[in-house]
């Protein structure tokens, strides 16, 4: 053992009786995963394929390999212990807004910012087609995608490629607080796990690391798109 290389301490070499790359993890047994995460890793940033479109490829993939009946039985068990989560489902609101809504508000404000770095970068509020939400997960997929950018302003994140770190290292520690159950909480964070890892290749490199901080901490009923006349605490001006 005293020979060992530190680094190497601990590998357990697991033989297997298969002729072919094989795997206990679905998501490296999957070919079209394993080419998206190696041109991802390995290809040079470039704006012929910006970060959203790698995205848009990798997200069909991941509902692919996704078992949704696992998934809602697991909201569903969530709800019956987790009566804030049940009561959030119950009422099912969502946001009905477009993007003149919100030039009503003053500067300074959260609906007023908003306003602001929407119309200053020209950027869409609903990226993907409207549908009514089929399961749970739909919903809160739906809801996590509308508040999304009200994120960016009340985690202090920018409107730009370095600022979606910051969102999503909010929803990496914050999803945990509400949800009980580890496992659906890690899968609602498949996204969000992905993204940072990819954002983090492209900054890691560079000059001028951000910080990590403690995170504040939004319940999904607290609805932030609510309270768009109000300055948001500690965000961004």
């Amino acid at each position: 053992m005293a020979e060992m290389p530190y680094l190497a301490r601990g590998v357990m070499p697991v033989e297997t009786p298969s002729s072919v790359l094989v795997s206990s993890s679905k998501y490296l047994n999957n070919p079209r995963l394993r080419d998206w995460l190696s041109m991802i890793l390995l290809r040079r940033n470039g704006p012929d394929l910006p970060p959203p479109a790698e995205m848009y490829e990798f997200l069909p993939i991941l509902e692919e390999l996704r078992d949704h009946d696992a998934i809602e039985a697991m909201f569903t068990e969530e709800r019956r212990i987790n009566p804030e989560l049940d009561a959030w489902f119950d009422e099912g609101f969502c946001s009905t807004y477009a993007i003149e809504d919100f030039a009503q508000y003053a500067p300074g404000t959260l609906g007023g910012i908003f306003y602001r770095w929407i119309t200053e970068g020209n950027y869409e509020i609903q990226i993907v087609p409207w549908r009514e939400p089929a399961s749970q997960l739909e919903f809160y997929n739906l809801r996590s995608g509308q508040t999304h950018d009200f994120e960016h302003i009340l985690c202090g994140g920018g409107f730009n490629f370095m600022g979606e770190l910051v969102p999503y290292w909010y929803r990496l520690t914050n999803v945990f607080k509400f949800i009980r159950n580890p496992e659906l909480a890690a899968e609602l964070l498949k996204e969000a796990q992905d993204d940072v890892e990819r954002q983090w290749r492209v900054y890691s490199a560079r000059a001028g690391m951000p910080g990590r901080g403690e995170t504040p901490h939004i319940a999904p009923a607290e609805k932030p798109d609510e309270k768009l006349a109000a300055p948001p605490a500690g965000g961004s001006k």
